[in-house]
């Protein structure tokens, strides 16, 4: 009976070890429809996906092969090319080729989250982002980040925590739907702020562009669990993208900076700085948002000149100074501040709100801005003829989010012994060793230009050196009070 028993457990295993290695098959960019070869059919898979014949293929991740955060007729050239060896390698495989772990899953391109899901996923995401700034604002200097990069990364890192690292994650990320409704959510999100529209309206004039792109960077040879694996295919349409951190963590540092780099056309560089990848290093999840548009109604380049900006000091600076005279939406209260509304171009509506305190009252401003007191902002604007005047201005902005997430709740995933990732390999042996975060911004008379990306770093618990002590001999003691470093009792014991 114990025999056909263990026979049973054995058969059992190897179906489940089968199915793993199933779910989990390595793919390498260009091969697009995972047959173990780049030919032909890949690209015309990949024109066919672009002039909508077909809506999806199996590994869509391997598609873009010249790395510009879209599926195109480039990546199907590039592909054909490949094939018939005009070139050798692709744009995004300049370090080699990477393979790629993914679920056997297709991302789902048409989610259908359940009534007001997506409007609460987008609260989150807003209440974050004013936690945030609340935590940054006491910096001195410019301050300007990407929530909705930050939101994306964690919610894929999510995707793996338990117990009180998951609670903490979702009350400091502002989670609050059940967990594959919330991965839903951000999957119809991301494909909400990123697809092309069906009817463009030639009165708004040029489309802008908005590209998001997720990427999960792990360990050759280490393993991760196919449930992980399932979400972030199904919803982010991301694979694991193999690499060694143990034997060379500085070339896959590079590797990922490129990465953020292609993604955000050059504007966010280095964003994972020197010695933020270790031989400990396990994943790395990342996100890059890139953003590019007009005015609606452009500033006239002949109408900026020089001017005065005043500090907070008192001080001022002379800078280049935008006008303009439109119509647009505007509220304000006397004392306080002044607040517009500036449309972008594209059918797909972006605005940039602009909220001017009072002289003298900036600070009281900032305090009281929250995510409703935002809301409330903008819900009070109405149409007004405005006299505009405006920076022309342009800046990075970069940190370590760590600090700061610890400080608006976030501990667990930061502290070795009581982070609890076990969602994605099954131990709980993984914590967050830090979370880099970096953003660009320029506006000028034609528009404005923002990228940013987010890399959260997950390494092992660093195992304590190992030590051997036998107190056999004479020795000094004492007893210690640790929270105040007191010593209550001093002494040593010679004599047995």
């Amino acid at each position: 009976m114990k025999r056909k028993s263990l026979t049973c457990v054995i058969v059992l295993l190897f179906i489940i070890q089968s199915f793993s290695l199933y779910a989990q098959t390595p793919i390498k960019y260009g091969d697009v429809n995972s047959d173990e070869s780049i030919d032909i059919i890949d690209a015309l898979l990949v024109a066919q996906y672009y002039v909508g014949l077909i809506q999806t293929f199996a590994f869509p991740e391997a598609a873009d092969v010249d790395g510009s955060g879209d599926i195109d007729i480039v990546d199907a050239l590039l592909i054909a090319q490949y094939y018939v060896g005009l070139i050798t390698e692709f744009p995004v495989s300049a370090h080699g080729d990477i393979e790629i772990l993914q679920s056997d899953l297709e991302r789902d391109m048409s989610p259908d989250p359940g009534p007001g899901e997506l409007d609460e996923v987008v609260a989150g995401n807003n209440a974050f982002a004013f936690d945030c700034y609340g935590q940054v604002k006491g910096d001195t200097g410019n301050i300007f980040f990407s929530p909705v990069s930050i939101s994306f990364a964690f919610s894929m890192c999510f995707a793996g925590a338990n117990g009180n690292t998951e609670t903490e994650m979702a009350r400091t990320m502002h989670f609050t739907l059940p967990e594959n409704n919330l991965h839903n959510a951000f999957n119809a999100l991301e494909l909400a702020l990123t697809a092309e529209p069906e009817n463009p309206d030639p009165t708004r004039g040029e489309e802008l562009k908005l590209h998001i792109a997720n990427s999960t960077w792990g360990q050759k040879d280490y393993y991760f669990m196919p449930d992980f694996l399932d979400i972030l295919a199904l919803y982010y349409g991301a694979g694991m993208n193999l690499v060694d951190f143990i034997s060379d963590p500085e070339q896959c540092r590079l590797l990922i900076n490129d990465w953020v780099s292609l993604k955000t056309e050059d504007r966010i560089n280095d964003l994972l700085p020197p010695g933020s990848i270790d031989a400990l290093t396990r994943l790395v999840l990342t996100n890059a948002i890139y953003f590019k548009a007009n005015w609606l109604d452009p500033f006239d380049e002949d109408n900026t000149r020089d001017d005065g900006f005043y500090l907070l000091n008192g001080s001022s600076v002379t800078i280049p100074i935008m006008h303009q005279a439109l119509i647009t939406r505007y509220t304000g209260v006397p004392g306080e501040y002044q607040a517009v509304k500036l449309d972008y171009q594209g059918t797909k509506r972006n605005s940039m709100i602009v909220i001017l305190p009072e002289q003298g009252r900036f600070e009281s401003v900032e305090n009281s801005l929250t995510r409703d007191a935002f809301n409330g902002i903008v819900q009070a604007m109405s149409r007004y003829n405005v006299t505009l005047a405006m920076p022309k201005f342009g800046y990075e902005w970069e940190s370590s989010l760590k600090t700061i997430l610890k400080a608006l709740g976030m501990v667990d995933a930061f502290t070795d012994n009581q982070a609890d990732f076990s969602g994605i390999n099954g131990q709980r042996n993984l914590v967050i060793t830090d979370v880099f975060h970096k953003a660009f911004v320029a506006v000028d008379e034609i528009g404005t230009e923002a990228a940013a990306a987010t890399a959260i770093v997950v390494g092992e618990v660093s195992i304590p050196p190992s030590a051997t002590m036998t107190i056999n001999r004479p020795f000094i003691f004492a007893i210690y009070n640790d929270d105040t470093g007191a010593v209550l009792f001093l002494g040593r014991f010679v004599q047995p």
